[in-house]
């Protein structure tokens, strides 16, 4: 297959080509064509998919990923950085994580391992793109520079010179490469160095940063929400990274420096400080102000010699030799300033460091601001479960209260008929499942019309009131139910109790009434209020309607009211 096309970047064309070729494969079956044709084809199609985003060519480089990952099973060397590379591009331009750093970073491994230097150039050329992308300039370079470096060892000297056009950061053709075209291995003056792709020749040295490290701390300082937790890691990182012995971080709020963390080499931990007011005493106060009003990195190699800063009393005071004060921002805006410092040898912040560092602190300013936003929606989630905590206590109190008012008499302040029907269906059903009686209670405050037009309706009122006291104070055992049934009648449902003790009961309740002794001229029964009381009792039928027992307390009632009232009848 004519793979010229897809290191040319014409896609279009070299799909064209990949389909043609796709006509020969089943006379080509077992040989290399068939693998460098189903190889550039994925990688063709991830291409042409991230440009137009049509699902079928994504589709189809996956199931051309199945075949490599089958191969690389039976024959790691020669399959195992061809399924990776398409892997990491398949992830690139269908999610664009992190992750896929590390797939690209594995292709070139495992190409560099086993000679494949085509493919590790091709594999670190897609990895600056990736970077690129991402916005990460100093990873983008690195691996242009690798790229570059390894065109030129495999002969393609025109896509070399391509690359270098493209992107001028990119080192000369004239630096230093191997003339043996069987050399495994090219060198530099100066690059950033993949992890990855580490096994260059020994006449290699690099003057700056582990590409590994840049993944590492990256993915580190991003998976942080928590102010604190990402601060500590964050402070950690730069430490350790750019060869300071003390580390502090200062943060930006509503105009005001606070000291928020600070950390030393030969501890374990970064210390959080919790929005400290800055000191002459901890930073060098001026040189931290500078750097948050004007934006601007300041690197020292010899800080007691600056004249803008000799007398800070901080500097004055510890003498440190080399300092570097460096902006977090986060879209042009100041979020705080990253200081560092090393009292024991002059010019420890290099270039080379700096770069690293301003990667990480890009990356920390957007991770501050996110982890700000988390905790100011913690907080208002926090402050609304409290709003609807309380919301709830509220509106259960309520709902008691509303069901406490449609279940309850308004006036006499026992239950109404609403909540008597439900409790006697409940109990109606349960004792004809139990087989136990029931006993019912039907009551009528004797001649009421008569006191109502004598004494008025207020004292009528009040004459219910006190019927209803008398009553409560009778029936009081849990499971026995009284209500106001309407008007001047009463009704009373009694669970386990025998014939004998009901009647007792029917007794004690004329008698509390009568002893009550309310003035009524008008009543047939010794002139004070009465009542008159039906009681029905029995074990309720399955085949029984429960209005039928009310019927008959009902026809109780009737007889003790035509046999002369303040009784009772069963």
């Amino acid at each position: 297959m004519n793979y010229s096309g897809y290191m040319w970047q014409e896609y279009d064309e070299a799909l064209k080509v990949a389909q043609i070729s796709e006509q020969y494969l089943k006379y080509s079956i077992a040989m290399l064509h068939t693998v460098e044709h189903h190889f550039y084809h994925a990688l063709i199609l991830c291409a042409i998919y991230d440009t137009g985003r049509n699902k079928s060519y994504l589709k189809s480089a996956r199931k051309i990923l199945k075949k490599f990952d089958d191969w690389a099973v039976l024959n790691p060397a020669n399959f195992s950085h061809k399924a990776l590379l398409i892997r990491a591009e398949i992830e690139r331009v269908s999610n664009g994580g992190w992750d896929v750093a590390e797939l690209y970073a594995r292709a070139i491994t495992s190409a560099d391992q086993n000679g494949f230097i085509q493919i590790k150039a091709m594999a670190n050329a897609l990895a600056g793109n990736f970077f690129t992308a991402k916005k990460i300039e100093v990873a983008a370079h690195a691996h242009f520079n690798e790229a570059y470096y390894g065109y030129q060892l495999w002969g393609a000297h025109g896509i070399a010179d391509k690359l270098a056009r493209t992107f001028p950061a990119i080192a000369s053709k004239q630096s230093v490469i191997s003339n043996d075209k069987d050399a495994t291995s090219f060198t530099a003056s100066s690059r950033i160095t993949t992890g990855a792709a580490s096994s260059v020749s020994g006449k290699y040295k690099s003057t700056s940063l582990d590409m590994e490290t840049i993944i590492k701390s990256t993915r580190a300082i991003s998976s942080e929400i928590n102010l604190s937790s990402l601060l500590q890691k964050l402070m950690s990182i730069m430490i350790e990274n750019a060869g300071a012995e003390k580390g502090c971080f200062i943060r930006l709020v509503d105009g005001r420096l606070l000291l928020e963390a600070e950390g030393f080499i030969n501890q374990k931990e970064v210390t959080i400080l919790g929005a400290l007011p800055l000191n002459n005493t901890t930073v060098p106060e001026s040189i931290i102000q500078y750097t948050a009003r004007v934006g601007e990195s300041i690197m020292l190699d010899n800080a007691q010699s600056d004249v803008r800063f000799w007398d800070d009393p901080y500097i004055a005071a510890v003498q440190p030799k080399s300092l570097l004060s460096m902006p977090v921002s986060h879209q042009g805006e100041i979020k705080g300033v990253v200081y560092l410092e090393n009292s024991l040898i002059s010019g420890a912040f290099t270039p080379g460091r700096l770069e690293l560092l301003q990667l990480l602190s890009t990356q920390a300013a957007i991770s501050i601001e996110n982890s700000l936003l988390y905790s100011s929606m913690e907080e208002r989630v926090k402050a609304r479960t409290v709003e609807l905590s309380l919301l709830a206590e509220n509106l259960e109190e309520a709902n008691r209260l509303l069901e406490e008012i449609t279940l309850t008499d308004a006036l006499t302040q026992i239950s109404n008929k609403r909540h008597f029907q439900q409790v006697y269906e409940n109990e109606w059903s349960r004792a004809v499942r139990s087989g136990t009686h029931l006993t019912l209670m039907l009551i009528d405050i004797d001649c009421f019309k008569l006191y109502n037009d004598t004494y008025g309706h207020v004292e009528g009122d009040r004459c219910l009131k006190l019927v209803a006291g008398a009553l409560s104070s009778v029936v009081c055992r849990a499971g026995d139910l009284l209500a106001r049934f309407g008007g001047e009648e009463f009704i009373i449902l009694l669970s386990n109790s025998s014939q004998n003790e009901a009647a007792l009961i029917a007794k004690r309740l004329v008698d509390s009434v009568f002893e009550l002794a309310i003035p009524h001229d008008t009543s047939l029964a010794e002139n004070v209020v009465s009542i008159s009381l039906g009681l029905a009792h029995r074990a309720p039928q399955k085949e029984e309607e429960p209005l039928a027992f009310i019927h008959d307390a009902d026809q109780a009632l009737y007889r003790a009211k035509t046999s002369g009232r303040n009784r009772f009848c069963v």
